[in-house]
């Protein structure tokens, strides 16, 4: 999960100045894996309104007021990257959409938002406005309610061979076993010298090739799921 926190230059701020947002925004977009999921959220200071005519993927019906220029740049930035606008999706009294309000409490506009990208949709359950959190702003602070199901990994397990120990009843054979491990172990005596690790791991090689070679491996064998009584009445 990558989250990207940001804050976009006002409405009123210079076209250059704005773009250059938007290009860094891009830039940091680029380099996130590809495998992540995406959240984009922050003061956008972008108004986006409440149509979304041919922009069902990027925005909901529930957006507040008119979109400005820098509604349009967020959502051009949401379109050609695949995210979906969380704060027009949910249907919201006004008081719980609008994200800021001016000093004199007469405006209030909706210009924080929280993205999500468009193929993880379904996992956000809801976006609102908490206005009870005082955070000494004139900003209102805002809520995603997110439910991520992933599939569940499979761990692959190494199958253990089991060799076939029975065979050492027989007197014979557990000489030849007894002989076939001390003569492997004589010759590892005359080698170079070796560390604990690898002299561990050249004994248990050892032991496993004598256990292939003298005993082979055990062979399950599956009982007849009806006896032959059954079969005949």
């Amino acid at each position: 999960l990558t989250i990207i926190q940001c804050y976009a230059a006002t409405n009123d701020a210079e076209d250059n100045v704005k773009e250059c947002f938007y290009e860094q925004l891009q830039h940091v977009w680029d380099n996130i894996p590809k495998r992540d999921i995406k959240i984009v959220m922050g003061d956008m200071n972008a108004k986006i309104g409440k149509e979304n005519k041919d922009r069902e993927k990027t925005l909901g019906k529930h957006g507040l007021g008119e979109i400005n220029e820098n509604g349009e740049k967020l959502v051009e930035f949401c379109e050609m990257n695949e995210l979906v606008i969380g704060g027009s999706l949910f249907p919201h009294k006004n008081i719980h959409k609008e994200t800021w309000e001016s000093p004199d409490g007469k405006t209030k506009n909706q210009i924080d938002h929280i993205m999500i990208s468009q193929r993880w949709r379904s996992s956000l359950q809801d976006v609102r406005v908490m206005r009870g959190a005082d955070i000494s702003s004139d900003h209102h602070l805002i809520i995603a309610k997110v439910k991520i199901k992933l599939a569940k990994g499979t761990k692959v397990e190494q199958k253990r061979i089991k060799y076939n120990v029975e065979k050492l009843k027989d007197l014979h054979l557990k000489d030849q076993f007894q002989i076939e491990l001390r003569n492997r172990f004589e010759v590892l005596k005359d080698g170079p010298d070796l560390d604990i690790n690898n002299e561990w791991e050249v004994g248990r090689d050892i032991i496993k090739e004598v256990c292939e070679d003298v005993l082979g491996r055990k062979t399950n064998k599956k009982k007849d799921w009806m006896s032959h009584g059954t079969w005949d009445k």
